[in-house]
C-alpha cells in the first residue's frame, strides 16, 4: 500500500459490480495465511467491500502485482515435517509478567 495515499469510503466512482471486488478481497484474505506481509493492506481494503470504488480496486491490484513479483516470500508449511512449536520471549518482560506487580 502506498503510505502517502489515504483511502476513504467515498474515494471516487463506485464500482458497478461490487461482487468482483468482494471475491478478490476474499481470496486475498485466504492468502494471508501464507503471506502475512500483506495482512495489513488486505484488511484495510476489506473495509470497503460493501461499497467499493475504482480506487479500492486499483489498490487491490497493486497487492496482486506485489505477489506476482515476490513468489518466494511466503511461509511454507510442509506436510512431511513433524509439527513443532518455537517461541521467542524477552526474558526481562517474561520475569515481570510472572512476578506480577
Amino acid at each position: 500500500m502506498d503510505p502517502s495515499k489515504q483511502l476513504q469510503q467515498e474515494a471516487g466512482d463506485v464500482m458497478e459490480d461490487s461482487s468482483k471486488y468482494g471475491r478478490q478481497i476474499g481470496r486475498l484474505l485466504y492468502l494471508c495465511i501464507t503471506r502475512p506481509n500483506i495482512t495489513f493492506a488486505v484488511h484495510k481494503l476489506s473495509q470497503y467491500v460493501p461499497k467499493p470504488c475504482v480506487e479500492h480496486w486499483e489498490a487491490s491490484e497493486k497487492i496482486l502485482k506485489y505477489l506476482m513479483a515476490t513468489p518466494g516470500h511466503g511461509l511454507f508449511y510442509s506436510s512431511e515435517a513433524a509439527p513443532t512449536l518455537s517461541i521467542f520471549s524477552d526474558a526481562g518482560q517474561l520475569a515481570l509478567i510472572l512476578e506480577g506487580p
